[in-house]
């Protein structure tokens, strides 16, 4: 099992002026109900999603599969978000910005031996525009245990994205109304 260091989100929103007071930070469950209110009209509209995978660093070095981690992260996204089309590229010509959402899952990885740490992040947005929607787990494993805690880093980041999507998916208005 992966031990995460830290795990925080980030709503990128709150840095064009929603936080009210210094107190609040982006964890307070206000600022988040905002965020999702913001969010609603945008998230229901979006049918469609590009799930894609970054390996940097050592990542590759050290026995990580791009095509692996892409295909579990998409089992994943269909598992918590039926209904949601899965498009295979940002260049594919059903990508609408109105309608398709840019799932970005980013793994940087350093180290050798029984110390590899690593940061998962999760990021989604509308394709061609900024990502709102941020979330990171930073841990640390060994060589041998890499693949599998990157994995559940993977399975608690994507569960995550999911409630939230879903949330603010409710708050949006009824069509016609």
């Amino acid at each position: 099992m992966h031990r995460p260091i830290a795990t925080f989100a980030v709503l990128a929103v709150l840095a064009v002026g929603v936080v009210d007071s210094p107190a609040q930070t982006p964890g307070d469950p206000e600022i988040e109900a905002r965020m999702m209110e913001q969010l609603a009209l945008q998230f229901a509209l979006m049918d469609r999603m590009v799930v894609e995978v970054r390996l940097m660093g050592d990542a590759q070095a050290l026995g990580l599969s791009h095509e692996a981690l892409t295909e579990l992260a998409r089992e994943l996204v269909a598992r918590a978000m039926p209904g949601i089309l899965q498009l295979d590229s940002v260049e594919s010509d059903e990508v609408s910005m109105l309608d398709t959402g840019h799932l970005l899952l980013h793994v940087s990885v350093v180290g050798e031996g029984v110390h590899v740490a690593f940061h998962s992040e999760i990021e989604f947005g509308p394709v061609g525009q900024d990502k709102p929607y941020s979330s990171a787990v930073l841990g640390h494993s060994g060589e041998r245990r890499l693949a599998a805690d990157v994995q559940a880093s993977f399975e608690g980041l994507i569960a995550g994205f999911a409630s939230f999507f879903h949330r603010a998916r409710a708050l949006a208005p009824a069509p016609g109304l």
